[in-house]
């Protein structure tokens, strides 16, 4: 799927196809929304859920400066196991 193609569709879509298709790296907690992140192929996507409700709110490809948020919390492993 292309990036364009997941833009345009629904936040449903986008959902389902994100929790099947991707693999779940951290979450920030930013204002009302716990915002988490998904590896999937070279590109990154942010599910925000508002806290009040834990509802999905909106899905976005997340730009290199929007994953910045995420390093400091993200432990890569160690070679040698």
């Amino acid at each position: 799927m292309t990036k364009l193609e997941f833009e345009n569709l629904p936040l449903n879509d986008k959902a389902k196809w994100v929790w099947e298709n991707g693999i779940y790296l951290e979450t920030v907690v930013h204002g009302s929304f716990k915002i988490n992140l998904y590896a999937v192929g070279k590109d990154f996507i942010e599910v925000y859920l508002d806290n009040a409700t834990n509802e999905v709110d909106k899905i976005a490809l997340a730009e290199t400066t929007d994953v910045n948020k995420y390093l400091d919390k993200i432990e890569l492993p160690k070679d040698g196991g």
